[in-house]
């Protein structure tokens, strides 16, 4: 079922809370990412995950992901946060983008106040980041077990970072800023 609130206008202080979130996203990725081991770069991943499910569950609107994707993917594209594509990472995380806005606007369930279309987004997206980005680097038929690898573990990071930022959010969400964001005009 399709929730009509999703497609409600963007106002200032939403375009204001993506440029913001996307800046200390790219700084926080590019922290992570100094001594660039593989480990910095699963990490990297995994606060971006948290940080397109804060956006989802703070803007709550159709397309915020993507418009975070988009500013975040430009803003760093000459920095190496998540590996060091330049200009393809604007494509690769638009994709990511529009794979989770699918699954935030069609899927509308609930499991014990834990909201699946972000959850499923969240993973679904990551899921779909290495297949991306084997299109733009020309991956052989030799490295696919790599790629699908590589995908079921940014599947489970889409989970796992998901969840934690549910659970922050949770604790969060009645906050006096919170509160003030979301009914500011």
């Amino acid at each position: 079922m399709i929730a009509l609130e999703s497609f409600q206008r963007y106002r200032k202080i939403d375009y204001l809370a993506i440029l913001t979130l996307g800046l200390i996203w790219a700084l926080l990725t590019w922290l992570i990412n100094i001594p660039d081991t593989t480990f910095t770069f699963f990490a990297s991943l995994f606060v971006t995950t948290m940080f397109m499910a804060f956006t989802a569950l703070l803007i709550r609107k159709f397309g915020a992901v993507t418009l975070f994707y988009l500013v975040g993917s430009i803003i760093t594209i000459n920095i190496n946060n998540i590996s060091d594509l330049g200009f393809y990472k604007i494509p690769i995380l638009l994709t990511a983008g529009i794979i989770f806005e699918l699954f935030f606007i069609l899927l509308k369930i609930e499991i014990k106040n834990i909201p699946l279309d972000v959850v499923l987004g969240a993973a679904v997206s990551n899921f779909s980041i290495p297949f991306t980005m084997a299109l733009f680097i020309g991956v052989t038929k030799e490295l696919m077990p790599v790629v699908w690898n590589f995908a079921l573990m940014l599947f489970i990071i889409g989970i796992m970072a998901s969840i934690v930022t549910f659970l922050i959010w949770y604790n969060i969400k009645g906050s006096k800023p919170i509160i003030k964001f979301m009914y500011a005009i």
